[in-house]
């Protein structure tokens, strides 16, 4: 802070309106905000050092995310849904080519749930059921099956959102808006389109959950100290820890790079 002058810690931009401020009270400009979290409003409550842990988090992650591979997809509420299998993380993004999506781990998905104008639908054993032994929904096909069963009536509905609730310190849920636009009777091709971007996505959410439970254990390494680290550990945690030995010194740029080929099997 210079005078009445205010740089943003992280850019060093000068700040003008719009700005965030820490716990600390130091300000923030709005493109960083958005770099360090989804949902902004967590900032206010975060120190400016643990958001610069946030930072170099989010700094990996980009670069992790050019060796991005998305094995699996699902298009809902205008939201593109992608996730990488071998680094077992995923993101959820408004354009269709993103350059720096935030990314999830797998196991950062708590719960999920599907609220129509704001109540919770659990029939069928459906989206509102929590996540227990890999089984989001109790089956894909439970989605449909349970949310339409119980809709007799063509009463009108104003709002369909899922919540995906996760164990994340910097975005705690994602809001999937269904409907989009306008409103909706229950039953009718509106409220069909949407139960079927209803039912993708939770197909999507499940595969995940599943697969992250059903990833093998390693087995015993040789003895190699180093190669039991790294056999152990995902290949995300094994990036961030060869970039930190970089950023000392300690290895140089091309061993980096060929660490991190040999960590995502390229």
């Amino acid at each position: 802070m210079f005078g009445n002058k205010e740089f943003c810690p992280f850019c060093g931009v000068k700040l003008g309106l719009g700005k965030y401020r820490t716990k600390e009270n130091i300000a923030i400009c709005p493109i960083c905000a958005k770099t360090l979290a989804v949902n902004h409003n967590v900032i206010p409550q975060q120190t400016i050092n643990c958001l610069a842990e946030r930072w170099k988090e989010r700094m990996m992650h980009l670069e992790v995310f050019q060796s991005f591979n998305a094995y699996r997809e699902a298009v809902a509420g205008g939201m593109y849904f992608r996730a990488d299998d071998k680094l077992k993380m995923w993101y959820a993004s408004k354009e269709k080519k993103p350059k720096h999506p935030v990314l999830f781990r797998f196991d950062e998905i708590v719960n999920v749930e599907l609220k129509e104008d704001g109540n919770t639908v659990t029939n069928g054993g459906g989206i509102g059921r929590s996540v227990v032994g890999g089984l989001l929904f109790g089956g894909a096909g439970a989605i449909a099956g349970g949310l339409t069963s119980s809709k007799t009536s063509k009463k009108e509905i104003f709002s369909l959102d899922i919540i995906i609730t996760l164990r994340n310190a910097y975005c705690n849920s994602l809001v999937v808006k269904l409907l989009t636009f306008g409103k909706c009777k229950s039953g009718d091709m509106t409220y069909n389109i949407c139960m079927n971007a209803a039912k993708e996505l939770g197909a999507f959410l499940e595969a995940i959950v599943k697969s992250n439970d059903s990833t093998p254990q390693p087995p015993n390494p040789p003895s190699s100290p180093l190669s039991s680290t790294d056999t152990q550990q995902d290949p995300m945690e094994q990036i961030i820890k060869y970039k930190e030995l970089l950023d000392k010194g300690i290895i140089d740029e091309v061993e980096f790079k060929r660490k991190k080929k040999e960590l995502l099997g390229l």
